[in-house]
């Protein structure tokens, strides 16, 4: 598990998977978290919604995972 402090002026926390993010949501409602590589930022509660992020969370989802899914949901296949 990789977890980064970023220390300036103001602190910002950054995890690059799921299982950080949680760790740091757990550990903080204060310190503006930044997530990276996150398969589903709503399911896993880490963002009330893509038009209103709400909380102290944001970043940038891992969208090719769920591509796959929806089109794997559908009854396509994915190369890899």
């Amino acid at each position: 598990m990789r977890l980064f402090l970023l220390l300036s002026a103001d602190r910002v926390l950054f995890g690059d998977n799921t299982f950080v993010i949680i760790e740091l949501q757990q550990a903080t409602r204060a310190i503006p978290i930044i997530f990276a590589r996150v398969t589903d930022p709503i399911a896993s509660k880490f963002i009330d919604g893509l038009a209103r992020l709400g909380g102290n969370i944001t970043g940038f989802a891992d969208a090719e995972t769920q591509a796959r899914g929806k089109l794997r949901r559908r009854g396509l296949r994915c190369r890899s």
